[in-house]
C-alpha cells in the first residue's frame, strides 16, 4: 500500500473498487475457492480438500491479523468446509449470524468497526438478495442467444447491486461518499483482480523457477496495468462521487429503514409492500440527489481550529488545498488532518504555506502525512525537498494560483507581512497569515467579504471577520468558541456554517 501514490488512491475510491484493494474476505474466497479446484484437478478426495481448506483459512487469518472482514469470512468458509466433512451442507444466512455472534462475544466493540460493518452487511444483501435473482430473473434467460455469458453477467451485476443494497446505509454515514459507477466498475475488474492475486501468489511461489516465475509476473503486471487503466478512466467520468458528509444523508439513511420496518409491519399483502418500499426507496433517493445538486460545484472554505497558527482548507469537486503559516505546534498535524477528514478526506492538490520564520515543524508534519501535489513557499530547503520527493516545489514570495476555474489565490510573502488573497466565486477572503506590521498591508488587501486572521485588525473594509483563536470582544466568529468553522460559498454568495461548542 505504501507504494500506490496518493492519485491512485483517490481514484480508487472515486471508482468504488476500495474493497478490492483492502484485505478482505473477498481475497479469502478467492485463495480458497483457487485452492479447493486445483486439489480437486489433482484427484486429492472432498473431504481432504475441506482439511486443507481449513487448515489454509486458519492460517489466513492468522497472516492478516485477524481482521474482523477476513474472520468473519474465514468462520463462515469453516462452517461451511466442516459441514463437508460430516457430508452436511451449512446455511449461508445461519453461517453469517454465527459468524457475527461469535466476533462478538470475542469483541463487543468490533460492532463499531467500519470493516465488520460493511463485510456483514455486503454478505448479508448477497445472501437475502440473490436467491430472489436466481427464482425470478434467471429462468427469462433460458433459450436465448449467449445464454450462459448473459447468465454470468446478469449475475455478477445482481451479486455487486445486492452487496452496495446491503451496505448502502453504513457506506453513506460512515465512508461519506457514495460512487455512483462502482457496481460497473466492479464488474469489470473484480474477476480480472482476483486472477491478479493468483498470478501474483504463484509468482511468488515460483520464484526459485526464472523462466515459470517470470511468465506469471509478465502475467500479473499485464492485468495490473488493465485494472489501473479502468480504474483511472471510471474516476474520470463527470459525478463519480456523491459527497454524504452532510447529516441530512444521515437522516435519509435512517428514516428510509424506520419507514421499509413500518411498511413491513403494516402491509401484509407482499405486492403492497414491494410497491411501498419502492416509493420509500425513489423518495429517499430524490431528495438526497436534490440536496447533493444543491451543493454540487460549490465550494467550501474550512478555517481549521489550531492553537499557534493560521490554517484555510479549500475544497471543491474532490480536491483541496491547504493554505497555512508556520506553526511549531506538535498537534498541527492532526488539527489539520482531523479537519480534512471531515471535510470528506479530499486528496491535497496544493498546499500554500509561509515558512519564513524557520518554524516548519507543523508545516513538515502535514507534509509527511499527506504529501501534496505542488507546494508553493517563499523559499525552500532540504527538508522540504525531502518530503515532496519528486512532487513539484514552486519557490515564490508573489504568486497568482488559479485553484480551480473560478477560484484564484494572490499569495505574497515579506518581512512585513504574508496575505493570501482568494476570490472563489465571486466571494473575496483575505487570509492574514503574519503580519508584523499590517499598515504596510496594501490597501487591495484589506477590503472584500471575509477576513481570517489571528486578531482584529483597524481600519479594514471587510462583510465578516474569522478569528482563529480566542475573540476578546465578541465581534467577529472565533475557532476559540466555534471550533472550525465552514464557510460554503456558491455563485457569488457565501453561507456561515457553524456548530456552537
Amino acid at each position: 500500500k505504501d507504494y500506490i501514490s496518493d492519485e491512485a488512491i483517490a481514484d480508487i475510491r472515486n471508482a468504488g473498487v476500495a474493497p478490492v484493494f483492502a484485505v478482505s474476505g473477498m481475497h479469502l474466497s478467492v485463495w480458497i475457492m483457487g485452492l479447493y479446484m486445483m486439489l480437486e484437478l489433482f484427484g486429492v478426495k472432498k473431504r481432504t480438500n475441506s482439511l486443507i481448506g481449513i487448515a489454509f483459512t486458519l492460517f489466513f487469518m492468522a497472516v492478516t491479523g485477524f481482521s474482523p472482514s477476513v474472520c468473519r469470512a474465514g468462520i463462515m468458509f469453516l462452517l461451511i468446509l466442516s459441514g463437508n466433512l460430516f457430508r452436511r451442507k451449512a446455511d449461508s444466512l445461519n453461517s453469517l449470524g454465527f459468524a457475527a455472534l461469535l466476533l462478538g462475544i470475542i469483541n463487543p466493540m468490533i460492532v463499531a468497526d467500519i470493516g465488520f460493518l460493511l463485510s456483514f452487511s455486503s454478505t448479508l444483501g448477497i445472501i437475502l438478495l440473490n436467491p430472489w435473482f436466481r427464482t425470478h430473473v434467471e429462468p427469462k434467460l433460458n433459450g436465448i442467444l449467449f445464454e450462459k455469458l448473459l447468465k454470468f453477467i446478469a449475475e455478477s451485476v445482481f451479486v455487486s447491486l445486492s452487496a452496495t443494497v446491503g451496505s448502502i446505509g453504513f457506506i453513506i454515514v460512515f465512508i461519506g461518499y457514495v460512487s455512483i459507477y462502482s457496481v460497473v466498475a466492479n464488474l469489470l475488474i473484480t474477476y480480472i483482480a482476483s486472477l491478479c492475486m493468483l498470478c501474483g501468489g504463484f509468482t511468488a511461489l515460483m520464484y526459485s523457477f526464472p523462466g515459470v516465475g517470470n511468465a506469471f509476473a509478465v502475467i500479473t503486471g499485464c492485468l495490473a496495468k488493465y485494472i489501473i487503466g479502468v480504474i483511472e478512466k471510471i474516476a474520470e467520468l463527470p459525478f463519480a462521487t456523491v459527497d454524504t458528509t452532510n447529516e441530512y444523508w444521515t437522516y435519509g439513511v435512517i428514516a428510509f429503514y424506520a419507514l421499509v420496518l413500518c411498511s413491513y409491519i403494516i402491509f401484509k399483502n407482499k405486492t403492497d409492500f414491494k410497491i411501498s418500499c419502492a416509493g420509500l426507496a425513489l423518495t429517499v433517493l430524490c431528495c438526497c440527489l436534490l440536496y447533493h445538486f444543491n451543493y454540487a460545484d460549490c465550494t467550501f472554505i474550512r478555517v481549521v481550529d489550531t492553537d499557534d497558527s493560521i490554517a484555510v482548507l479549500i475544497s471543491q469537486n474532490g480536491g483541496s488545498a491547504l493554505i497555512c503559516s508556520e506553526s511549531k505546534n506538535k498537534y498541527f498535524s492532526s488539527a489539520v488532518t482531523s479537519a480534512a477528514e471531515d471535510n470528506g478526506g479530499r486528496r491535497l492538490k496544493l498546499m500554500i504555506s509561509d515558512v519564513d520564520g524557520g518554524n516548519m515543524s507543523g508545516l513538515l508534519s502535514v507534509i509527511k502525512d499527506g504529501v501534496p501535489d505542488e507546494l508553493i513557499v517563499p523559499k525552500s530547503n532540504d527538508f522540504l525537498k525531502e518530503l515532496m520527493n519528486d512532487r513539484k516545489i514552486v519557490q515564490s514570495s508573489n504568486a497568482k494560483i488559479m485553484l480551480w476555474k473560478n477560484a484564484e489565490t494572490e499569495f505574497v510573502s515579506n518581512s512585513n507581512y504574508c496575505v493570501a488573497y482568494c476570490t472563489v466565486q465571486g466571494v473575496e477572503v483575505c487570509i492574514i497569515l503574519r503580519s508584523e506590521d499590517y499598515t504596510r498591508i496594501p490597501e487591495r488587501y484589506l477590503k472584500g467579504d471575509i477576513i481570517v486572521s489571528a486578531e482584529h485588525l483597524e481600519n479594514t473594509a471587510f462583510i465578516d471577520s474569522v478569528i482563529v483563536g480566542d475573540d476578546a470582544d465578541g465581534s467577529a466568529l472565533s475557532t476559540g468558541k466555534y471550533g472550525n468553522i465552514d464557510i460554503k460559498i456558491k455563485d457569488n454568495s457565501y453561507k456561515f456554517i457553524i456548530e456552537e461548542g
